[in-house]
């Protein structure tokens, strides 16, 4: 690899392989992974030599210090934040993958695997949850039904829909970003701050 995919090889949705041939998945859950259990992992390579992937875990019995920050995807990373954000999707890949991305960045993240659970999460913690992040497709109740429950439930809650149609656009007004997979991380992270950053101009 050249530099400048080693530098993103961990990103959540990144990938060199053609559209519709690779998720961009792989390597950022295997980061998520390592780092959930307080590692951490690192990629070697040059066009042509192969790729030499190095992981470094803490050993058995000693304690993790879960209050140390983990490394970012990133160093050029947007501005971090505190807040409460709610990951909404049927694939436990993506959820793993996003929380992974989301507290890299000093946020505090619930899920929910699907638009019926995302609403338990709302009506338990609505007053805690700053964003919701949901997936456009999925099973049993799909996130516009989830957001047809939130206008009528938790109208203040701003939205952010993940969609697999590049040209999907906002339902209504709480949307107020359509990310197209596969997401690009600065460009995932700038969106949420900007999302955060237009709730707390309104409130």
């Amino acid at each position: 690899m050249d530099e400048a995919t080693r530098a993103r090889v961990f990103e959540p949705f990144f990938t060199t392989k053609p559209v519709g041939v690779g998720t961009g998945l792989g390597l950022a859950s295997a980061y998520a992974i390592v780092t959930d259990h307080g590692g951490s992992i690192t990629c070697k390579s040059q066009p042509g030599s192969g790729a030499c992937f190095e992981i470094e875990l803490p050993a058995a019995g000693v304690p993790r210090d879960i209050t140390a920050p983990r490394k970012a995807h990133a160093d050029t990373t947007p501005s971090a934040g505190h807040e409460t954000i709610l990951v909404v999707d049927d694939e436990p890949l993506v959820r793993r993958v996003l929380r992974a991305l989301l507290e890299d960045a000093g946020y505090v993240v619930s899920e929910a695997s699907h638009g019926v659970e995302a609403l338990e999460e709302l009506a338990r913690d609505q007053p805690r949850i700053d964003l919701a992040v949901i997936d456009r497709s999925m099973p049993e109740m799909s996130g516009e039904e989830v957001l047809v429950q939130m206008a009528a439930r938790y109208p203040t809650v701003p939205v952010l829909f993940l969609s697999g149609n590049p040209g999907a656009t906002a339902p209504n007004a709480q949307v107020l970003s359509v990310l197209a997979k596969p997401l690009d991380t600065n460009t995932f992270l700038r969106v949420v701050r900007e999302a955060l950053d237009a709730r707390r101009g309104c409130s």
